[in-house]
């Protein structure tokens, strides 16, 4: 399907979570690409968001925190919103903070992208926390189960200091252990499915999950619906539960537009998202060297969405990239 840029990403993924690029890398490559909104989703933690807003908030009051060469971090109002800006130009990018959180439906893990959070809530950072307690217990069952399987009790030092690991990361540190020689081969060998690593992490069901974020005030959004492996009957019946299930939610939408999703399929998506009466999002699922093919802003045009700032601040009613269904 054909791509268009676009100035605004409503999914990406940084270090935090399992993209390659630091959150400040992050932000400096979208400030390239031209975007002039920036929705961070790590899975199922706000760390990266964090990170860009006490270096901004750390610079010292008569300059902003450099980024890269030209381009800064600031942070400005009672909001406290963070922007990327260069001196050089009028051009400037604001950077929200969002989160990919998963769930479970009909035994398949499914991503709910949040928007419009309020970092400083009480009842969502209980739930990130809860989230990723269940991240780190299946990380350690990983490294108990892949040490077993390989008889190496090293791989432990061979993994990134990040609150987050994924299986990416045990098939990196398994490559620089010379335990295998690829990634590919690690998840072959260890971390693909009946594997020693194919640890299923023990998520909330999906009613649960959108029940809390109900609560906690915030956007959401089935996230790449098409990349369940669903037939056409059964993510119609995802997407006419999710829709019922989130009824509570200040905004529901579906992720019609992303990079990897097929022409005629894309299409019919957005057709299903009018039909049920929710909101188009889009985004690039950037994960930096993992997902070469993927850059940010970069995903197909669709009648449903609208440049400008995003989701941004539901609690604020500025739901732009929620733009008005067909």
């Amino acid at each position: 399907m054909q791509l268009k840029q676009h100035t605004f990403d409503g999914h990406c993924h940084s270090t935090a979570s399992d993209g390659t690029n630091s959150p400040r890398e992050l932000a400096a490559l979208a400030f390239g690409r031209g975007l002039t909104t920036l929705y961070m989703t790590d899975h199922d933690t706000l760390n990266g968001y964090h990170e860009l807003l006490t270096a901004a908030t750390l610079a010292k009051p008569s300059s902003d925190e450099s980024l890269d060469g030209d381009i800064a971090l600031s942070v400005d109002g009672a909001d406290q919103r963070l922007w990327v800006r260069s001196p050089q130009s009028d051009h400037s990018m604001s950077i929200e903070p969002g989160a990919e959180l998963s769930c479970e439906w009909a035994g398949k893990t499914i991503h709910i992208l949040a928007y419009g959070l309020d970092i400083h809530q009480p009842a969502l950072q209980g739930l990130l926390e809860t989230q990723m307690s269940r991240r780190r217990h299946r990380a350690d069952t990983i490294v108990a189960r892949v040490s077993e399987a390989t008889g190496r009790q090293d791989l432990r030092e061979h993994l990134p200091d990040t609150e987050l690991l994924a299986r990416p990361h045990f098939a990196q540190a398994l490559v620089a252990m010379g335990e295998v020689r690829t990634e590919r081969e690690a998840f072959n060998r260890y971390l693909g499915q009946g594997k020693a690593g194919d640890v299923v992490v023990d998520w909330p069901e999906m009613a649960a999950l959108l029940e809390e974020l109900a609560a906690c005030g915030v956007a959401v959004s089935l996230a790449h619906p098409d990349a369940y492996n669903l037939s056409a009957t059964r993510l119609r019946l995802l997407v006419e539960e999710y829709q019922d299930m989130s009824s509570a939610c200040e905004l529901r939408a579906l992720e019609v537009a992303t990079p990897d999703v097929k022409q005629g399929r894309a299409a019919w998506l957005a057709d299903l998202a009018r039909k049920h009466e929710l909101f188009q999002t889009a985004g690039s699922d950037y994960h930096g060297r993992r997902t070469p093919w993927r850059r940010l802003g970069l995903f197909p045009d669709m009648p449903g969405l609208k440049e400008g700032s995003g989701p941004a601040n539901c609690r604020k009613a500025v739901p732009s990239l929620f733009e008005a269904l067909n």
